[in-house]
């Protein structure tokens, strides 16, 4: 559709104005200030009224202010606050009064919402005076394009739109809602030109204790920073905002998601299978492994001890890049007092190659306790473990045939529960970052059905750790813990934790024990890894 100009709202290039001087000095002090810009010439679309002059408020300008003066600023403001239109201001002024040619950028989600910030935009540059714009090369749903070659557009968040661009100015409207397995890598395809001198600015409403929405969140806050200006505001800093105003709308949409999208909580306020509260918790525990091998694919945080009980859980997957075979390792030498050793994680193990991998890691850890996943490739694994390896310690349900776990329905809705349980009673301990990252997109995608979400995201260390908590409650390990537990000289938690002789299995010792260097040097590490 051909570009109509009208040389009032929407201007041609090159237009020459009568100057006077009060024109003169109006385009000054808007070039010179956002704020003013926005005080004296911001619109916005009354559903009633139609387009009336903006009434900005205190935390709008606060946020003209942060922008103006900060690289990067992170916004977390309540719904219907105006935050995206006070974006959109800052932009078009960018854009309007830049001495050389800018290129903005303005991604959300969804697309829709995306062409809305534009859309915002064009009405506020239409009821400019023309004398205090520039005029259009290109005006269409997604691209504003200058007379002078800067450009605003819009799209969608993904790595692919802004691969390769130089860019002035990123806006990115809620950013949290951005699903996790597009989100990190949009946020790594944006790092080269942020550090580059393009800046940033993020806004969003929460949406659980969890994402890289969280993460920069919590870094802003956090006294060493992460070079994000945090900018927030109170709900009742909206005009008409009061008790009354949340009494009723907590009762239309419930108090979760009032708290979510009025109060800016993280806490417990997206579908996450463990809850946004203990993730936080869950986040501020990571903790770097000691020690890594096969090129990073095998994690160590605690080295094998003598008198320790491990148990090893597997899922298994082609190996042909795409899904990873994983391995998760978990002291279970103290009942309740569970804690990940070691991660295992490689997505071009072939199956007959990871199941000499399970072996040896099985091996090494006191001939661990093992469980598989055997459907499909799982299923010769489980086999070959236990005929041509002999490894004794293999699980196989009574009466079952076969060794190893089916992944069913029935079987992922127990282990997935029994993992929430474990995490958020704080039975279990887990420590990997890449674990972490895949349990914050764990969702429910059907009614107690949970996934990872997206073409591109791994559960695969998540299900591995599922089916320990599934091994430890069945009834095959109910039977042999104590046994093993009786071995080892533990008759019981209490005597772990008072035991003044043997300092072996003082849990609270254990529990403050320094993660040192991992030593392997009584295992012919070598012969058994080939590291």
């Amino acid at each position: 559709m051909a570009l109509v100009y009208d040389d009032e709202r929407v201007i041609r290039p090159n237009i020459e104005h009568d100057w006077t001087r009060t024109m003169i000095n109006e385009y000054t002090k808007c070039a010179k200030s956002s704020t003013y810009f926005a005080l004296n010439h911001a619109v916005a679309i009354h559903p009633i009224k139609g387009i009336i002059p903006l009434d900005v408020r205190d935390y709008q300008l606060r946020l003209l202010d942060a922008m103006d003066n900060h690289k990067r600023v992170l916004t977390v403001f309540p719904r219907q606050a105006g935050k995206s239109l006070t974006a959109s201001i800052y932009v078009l002024h960018v854009a309007l009064y830049s001495d050389k040619p800018v290129n903005i950028f303005l991604l959300a989600h969804k697309g829709d919402m995306s062409k809305q910030l534009l859309n915002d935009i064009k009405v506020i540059y239409e009821e400019l005076p023309p004398y205090l714009k520039k005029g259009v090369k290109k005006y269409d749903a997604t691209t504003i394009e200058f007379e002078d070659g800067s450009k605003i557009r819009s799209g969608t968040t993904t790595p692919d739109t802004i691969r390769g661009q130089s860019i002035t100015f990123l806006l990115l409207d809620e950013f949290a809602f951005v699903p996790p397995h597009i989100v990190d890598d949009f946020y790594t395809a944006a790092q080269p030109t942020l550090s580059t001198g393009g800046r940033c600015c993020i806004i969003s409403t929460p949406n659980g204790a969890s994402g890289l929405f969280y993460d920069l969140y919590k870094g802003a806050k956090s006294d060493e920073g992460n070079g994000f200006h945090l900018v927030d505001m109170e709900w009742d800093e909206v005009p008409d905002r009061n008790e009354e105003f949340k009494a009723r709308t907590i009762k239309e949409v419930g108090l979760v998601r009032w708290k979510q999208e009025y109060e800016m909580s993280f806490l417990g306020s997206s579908n996450t299978l463990v809850a946004g509260s203990h993730l936080e918790r869950m986040g501020n525990n990571m903790i770097e492994p000691t020690a890594e091998y096969d090129g990073g694919n095998f994690r160590v945080w605690h080295k094998p001890k003598p008198n320790r009980l491990y148990l090893l859980s597997a899922d298994v997957a082609k190996g042909v890049g795409k899904d990873f075979s994983t391995i998760q390792v978990i002291d279970v030498t103290v009942k309740g007092k569970y804690k990940q050793v070691a991660v295992f994680r490689d997505n071009f193990i072939r199956p007959e190659q990871f199941t000499e991998k399970i072996n040896e890691i099985g091996r090494l850890y006191n001939d661990a306790y093992i469980i598989v996943e055997n459907n499909t490739f799982g299923h010769q694994i489980c086999i070959d473990l236990w005929e041509t390896f002999e490894y004794e310690n293999l699980y196989r349900a009574y009466g079952a045939k076969e060794h190893g776990v089916t992944a069913n329905v029935r079987s992922k809705a127990q282990s997935t529960s029994y993992m929430k349980m474990f995490l958020e009673e704080d039975y279990l301990k887990v420590y990997d970052k890449e674990t972490y990252k895949e349990l914050q997109g764990f969702v429910e995608t059907k009614p107690n059905i949970y996934a990872c979400e997206g073409k591109k995201a791994h559960d695969d260390l998540v299900m591995a750790l599922v089916w320990a908590c599934y091994f430890i409650n069945t009834q095959y390990w109910k039977d042999l813990e104590e046994y093993e537990r009786n071995k080892l000289g533990i008759r019981s938690e209490e005597s772990v934790e008072t035991s003044q002789t043997n300092k072996e299995y003082n849990i609270n010792e254990y529990e403050r024990e320094e993660f040192k260097p991992v030593d392997f040097s009584d295992i012919d590490v070598s012969e058994e890894f080939g590291w």
